[in-house]
């Protein structure tokens, strides 16, 4: 993405095991593929509105991490829905009968 942000995160975001991890997205089930994406969009969003290094802001000082901290746990929440999600459809959690109620 052409986003300007801290080049740290980019090289996370942008790293060989994260490009693999995202070319595998579309093996998701749609729901967990869309969070999945929102995800990141939500991570490249964080990313260009602050920068970790000196704490510079694009729209004064200070002015936006309120939002960027917002975009970061969105992202998490994001991640996490992705991952339970396609647990759910691929039968974990659900009750085998072997276990005592």
């Amino acid at each position: 993405m052409g986003e300007r942000m801290h080049d740290g995160l980019r090289q996370v975001l942008e790293s060989d095991m994260a490009m693999w991890v995202r070319d595998r997205f579309p093996l998701l089930p749609d729901l967990a593929c869309h969070r999945a994406h929102n995800a990141v969009r939500s991570l490249y969003r964080a990313g260009g509105i602050a920068t970790l290094e000196d704490m510079k802001y694009r729209e004064g000082a200070r002015g936006n991490r309120l939002p960027a901290t917002f975009l970061l746990s969105h992202a998490m929440e994001e991640a996490v829905a992705a991952l339970v999600e396609s647990a759910r459809r691929a039968g974990y959690g659900k009750p085998t009968g072997s276990a005592s109620a």
